[in-house]
């Protein structure tokens, strides 16, 4: 199995996303805010309140990784509705592990 990587980096809502794509996809997404939160503790005073810009940080990673998740939901077999369960704790330990249905289902019909 390989990585997709116009699928990994895709903000498409439609279609599917298998378990490798999308732990690639987080993977990609925790650096990325590791860099931007590095970039932004060293470009601002430290003895200054910098919490907006990690706000502004925090918000669009969460925006970029919304796609991702819908697309597992769908790889699954569930609606888009499924996300509100990436709010519990832990809970992304399912999106990861749970295999996809192999099957073609009513999101997409790629497999």
């Amino acid at each position: 199995m390989s990585v997709d990587f116009n699928n990994v980096f895709s903000l498409s809502l439609g279609g599917r996303m298998n378990r490798l794509d999308f732990f690639v996809s987080r993977c990609a997404l925790v650096a990325l805010a590791g860099v931007g939160g590095a970039i932004i503790g060293m470009t601002t005073d430290p003895y200054s309140d910098n919490s907006f810009p990690m706000l502004l940080l925090q918000v669009a990673v969460g925006v970029a990784s919304f796609p991702g998740l819908v697309r597992r939901c769908h790889d699954l077999g569930h609606s888009a509705w499924w996300t509100l369960i990436s709010l519990l704790p832990l809970s992304l330990l399912y999106f990861i592990f749970a295999p996809g249905q192999i099957t073609r289902n009513e999101y997409n019909n790629d497999y």
